[in-house]
C-alpha cells in the first residue's frame, strides 16, 4: 500500500478483503463504511448479528435500495433510522 506504484484497483481489493470472515471488527466497519466498499459485501452482510455492522451497511449510499428497504425494518432503531435517511436521500437524487 505504501508502493507509489500500487494499481488503485489492487488497493481496492485489499481494502475489500477486510470484509472477509463473520467476526466483528474495525476494518469490517472501516469497509461498510466507505464508498470504495464491494456491493457484494454489503448485501452479504446486511443481515449480521452485529447491529453496528448493520448500521454502517445502512448508512452507506452503495447500499442497494432493496437491501435498505429490509433494514428500514431492523430490530435496532438507529439502523432502522439510517436505513430511512439513506434510502430518502436516495430517492430525492432520481
Amino acid at each position: 500500500a505504501r508502493n507509489p506504484n500500487t494499481p488503485v484497483s489492487v488497493l481496492i481489493a485489499q481494502f475489500n478483503s477486510l470484509a472477509q470472515g463473520t467476526q466483528p471488527n474495525l476494518g469490517r466497519l472501516t469497509v461498510f463504511l466507505s464508498p470504495y466498499a464491494d456491493v457484494a459485501h454489503l448485501v452479504k452482510n446486511f443481515r449480521s448479528e452485529h447491529w453496528l455492522e448493520r448500521y454502517a451497511i445502512a448508512q452507506n449510499a452503495n447500499t442497494p435500495d432493496d437491501t435498505l428497504q429490509y433494514l428500514v425494518n431492523d430490530g435496532n432503531k438507529l439502523v432502522r433510522q439510517a436505513a430511512s435517511v439513506n434510502l430518502q436521500q436516495k430517492l430525492a437524487l432520481k
